[in-house]
């Protein structure tokens, strides 16, 4: 968020890393646990011939699934900067990062077990829906089908996305929100890879730490969040260091 006075907020280089670096502890926690059996299922059920091939179908269904976490992130900074603009004040780009970073933070202790949230959000009728329609997608052979199952797996509930999802919002911006995202679900891209080609196995004891790691950096942002909605309103002051703005 700009602290300078532009009515919409932006997000930084620096919070595009967090994002990045969340979504590669996240998915050595808890998408290894979620989403690992799905993209294991997955490789098994492909006919591989050679390492190019089946590099290649691993491409596909991650640019599918990146691609449904990027989209999620536009509509998420479009809500975002319909709030604010619908507004016509700076006040209402304050409480959007209040309200934002209040929401991650308890969806980040809801990650730490501290609280129910997460849980509450990966199950229900819709969870239903989209897993029954990426079932049946597991053995698909073409490369739309393929780009189609990433794509679905995107939109499965997911805690943690829904809460960096909200991140997006926080930024007030359609093409922010989707790099938000899209940092993020580059970050989740590597472990479940290396899943896909039978490699990157860890204990629950390491899931754990990992998930804890994540779901403590987007603490963090939800912190930073808080402050600069805190600071916009002028009940503390900005913190920057040169051109770059925590707070």
């Amino acid at each position: 968020m700009d602290c300078c006075g532009n009515l919409v907020p932006t997000a930084m280089p620096f919070d595009f890393v967090v994002l990045f670096t969340t979504g590669l502890m996240i998915s050595l926690g808890h998408c290894i646990g979620m989403c690992g059996p799905l993209v294991t299922t997955y490789a098994v059920h492909q006919q591989t011939d050679s390492v190019l091939s089946a590099s290649m179908r691993q491409v596909v269904y991650h640019f599918g699934r990146v691609s449904a976490y990027t989209l999620l992130g536009v509509f998420a900074g479009f809500a975002g900067s319909t709030a604010v603009y619908a507004s016509g004040g700076k006040s209402m780009q304050a409480i959007l990062s209040l309200a934002v970073g209040v929401m991650m933070l308890l969806l980040g202790l809801g990650l730490l077990k501290l609280l129910p949230y997460p849980k509450l959000l990966e199950s229900g009728p819709f969870q239903r829906f989209i897993s029954d329609k990426v079932g049946k997608l597991l053995q698909a052979q073409s490369y739309p089908k393929r780009l189609l199952l990433g794509f679905a797996n995107g939109f499965l509930p997911c805690g943690p996305v829904y809460t960096v999802a909200l991140t997006a919002a926080g930024t007030g911006s359609w093409h922010q929100g989707g790099l938000s995202m899209l940092a993020f679900g580059a970050g989740t891209i590597p472990v479940l890879v290396a899943l896909g080609f039978g490699l990157g196995k860890f204990s629950q004891s390491k899931r754990a730490v990992f998930q804890n790691v994540g779901a403590i950096l987007i603490l963090i942002m939800a912190t930073q969040l808080i402050l600069r909605g805190l600071a916009a309103l002028q009940y503390i002051p900005h913190l920057r260091f040169g051109e770059v703005v925590i707070w």
